[in-house]
């Protein structure tokens, strides 16, 4: 009687669970524990749970004072390569990984020529500045002795008050630019973490479609067997009706031959219930 093995294992000559008492053949084999076969699937124990014995072939042997699954290493093999993520997927996946890469590659060159720019616009203030206070003795010589100290201090008042509007817009955008590299940092993490529940996911979806393939190909098989079987059950009680027929019409016709032919019947006379009452009322 052939095992029922899924397409996930090739080794089709063994179920998919096996007990093992320790001094069979092919004991030796299964020396993968659960640990060393989690970290050669790279899943996570509850995953290895849903999958021995159903897609994962399984043996169960004594060690120390338990019963303990083991593993064969063709087994995980053949595993892994069934459940190996297809081109499409591993297309998303580097389109997701390279779109992160460009993403900060991106922001580190959009913060780098943010930064030469600043750099470049604090020099232009300060070779600004620097020209300003240099041409401001020759200003001061074309004006009149009389300049009280009020008109002096009006322009020094305008270009630090400038000076001090072009420092707080500079520090907003410094701010803006550490707290658009936290987030993302903070996205590049978050992607980071649901790449491998994405991968986990996909085979878990692959596992469950292959089970109901199976399952729907095992109900279409049993479907056609049962057409199969009453249209056989049909063709079998018409010919016992047609053989019972045979049997029963020679036996029918003889009985008819046998039984005599029916008399006539006679119609009794109808009687009165009261004569006596019938001659007194018409004198009879």
């Amino acid at each position: 009687m052939p095992f029922e093995v899924t397409a996930s294992q090739k080794d089709q000559t063994l179920p998919m669970i096996l007990t093992l008492r320790g001094d069979e053949a092919i004991v030796d084999e299964f020396s993968y524990d659960t640990d060393q076969a989690m970290a050669y699937l790279g899943i996570k124990r509850s995953r290895l749970n849903q999958i021995s014995g159903r897609e994962l072939r399984v043996a169960r042997i004594r060690r120390d004072r338990y019963i303990r699954p083991v593993f064969r290493e063709c087994d995980l093999k053949d595993y892994l390569d069934w459940t190996r993520a297809t081109a499409t997927h591993l297309s998303s996946s580097k389109a997701i990984e390279q779109a992160v890469e460009n993403l900060d590659d991106r922001f580190n060159d959009v913060l780098q020529v943010f930064n030469e720019k600043l750099l470049q616009v604090s020099q232009e203030q300060q070779g600004w500045m620097k020209g300003e206070f240099e041409r401001l003795p020759s200003k001061l010589q074309n004006k009149a002795i009389y300049t009280t100290e009020v008109e002096l201090e009006k322009p020094l008042h305008r270009e630090d008050k400038l000076l001090r509007s072009h420092g707080d817009k500079l520090s907003t955008l410094r701010d803006d630019v550490l707290t658009l590299q936290i987030k993302l940092r903070e996205l590049t993490g978050i992607v980071t973490l649901v790449l491998p529940e994405i991968r986990e996911l996909n085979v878990g979806q692959k596992a469950l479609r292959f089970d109901f393939d199976q399952r729907f190909e095992g109900l279409n098989a049993e479907l056609r067997d049962l057409r199969v079987s009453l249209a056989g059950f049909g063709a079998r009680h018409e010919v016992f009706i047609e053989d019972l027929r045979e049997l029963v019409t020679p036996v029918v016709v003889e009985v008819q031959e046998e039984l005599p032919e029916p008399s006539p019947l006679k119609m009794p006379k109808r009687q009165r219930a009261f004569p006596q009452l019938a001659k007194r009322r018409y004198g009879a």
